[in-house]
């Protein structure tokens, strides 16, 4: 009789094991960023979880910064193969540089996927590496009735000889790979649909396209550069900090409204790039371009970057002190 009970809990650790929610995220420089995710997933994911980070930084230094992060803070991690990079990994339009960021992001997206992700049997969150957890979740309880959630995006309204595109982003996707069929068809690339450009994600139009009956639940977004007062809007002010009440019905707390307040948000051309946005109930932040592929000056990040771990340290402060 002790066989079949040894058997058992042996399935049980198994299934245990493959229970867990599973995190990934891809780390191309800013390691202070592993940190503040761990952080805020320690304190605010309700779920069992494993964080694992894939590391594909492109010189020495960076990787071994990224790998000794993750060994103080005893997280998974897994180096990108660089030569993928050439290969190259996933198809490629003609023209398309190996280093453009949309590119080299999708790829080590799909090598995570390929390697560990498609093989994982419950639910699995992609997370760009400047995206943070900011509030309690049950990712278990938010994905009970969903096969995917996220945000899904589009290039433009119009149809092309594909359809009006639809595609999920990458840097905020929840999978249940319980529960989605075909889920190796699923794919992160980018590059041409019909006549339409996509950018990182949009070839998940494809198989969403042919999974119509998937339950998928849309992420609502709050994008900080649209909550100016008109004052500053039209004079193009980088920070404003006469909307308290826009952003107070808008849902977001004193905490996120102060970081709001204190940042740029936003910027005289108009591009968006300096500001924010908070997804799912203001629940996730997106620090937005954090690894600098947008050639800023190391005086904004800088800046920008102290409002974050001011902002980060409060919120996880209270979170102590309302459990104490």
């Amino acid at each position: 009789m002790k066989t079949p009970i040894l058997i058992l809990i042996f399935a049980t650790f198994c299934f245990q094991l493959q229970s867990k929610v599973l995190i990934f995220t891809y780390a191309f420089n800013r390691p202070d960023f592993i940190e503040i995710q761990h952080k805020t997933f320690e304190t605010f994911i309700e779920d069992d979880y494993e964080f694992i980070v894939f590391s594909d930084a492109n010189d020495e230094q960076t990787a071994l910064d990224i790998k000794t992060m993750c060994a103080q803070l005893k997280l998974r991690h897994i180096p990108i193969p660089q030569e993928i990079h050439d290969r190259p990994y996933l198809p490629r339009i003609h023209g398309e540089k190996k280093d453009n960021i949309a590119v080299r992001n999708v790829t080590a997206v799909m090598y995570s996927l390929d390697l560990m992700g498609f093989n994982h049997n419950d639910i699995l969150v992609l997370l760009d590496s400047d995206v943070f957890l900011v509030k309690p979740i049950n990712i278990a309880a938010l994905m009970d009735e969903y096969d995917i959630a996220g945000r899904f995006l589009s290039p433009n309204e119009r149809e092309s000889k594909e359809g009006k595109l639809s595609y999920l982003w990458h840097g905020m996707a929840f999978l249940n790979l319980k529960t989605m069929p075909h889920k190796r068809g699923l794919s992160f690339n980018c590059g041409r649909i019909g006549a339409t450009s996509v950018d990182a994600g949009g070839y998940s139009h494809y198989y969403l396209r042919q999974n119509r009956h998937l339950a998928l639940l849309q992420f609502d977004h709050l994008f900080s550069n649209e909550v100016k007062c008109s004052q500053c809007e039209e004079q193009r002010e980088p920070t404003c900090r006469h909307n308290t009440e826009v952003l107070q019905a808008a849902g977001l707390d004193k905490n996120q409204i102060t970081f709001l307040h204190t940042i740029h948000n936003g910027e005289a051309d108009g591009s968006g790039f300096r500001s924010v946005e908070f997804f799912h109930n203001n629940t996730f932040l997106h620090y937005r371009a954090g690894t600098n592929w947008e050639g800023e000056q190391e005086e904004y990040h800088r800046q920008k970057t102290e409002a974050l771990n001011v902002y980060i340290q409060t919120i996880l402060e209270e979170k102590v002190t309302c459990n104490e």
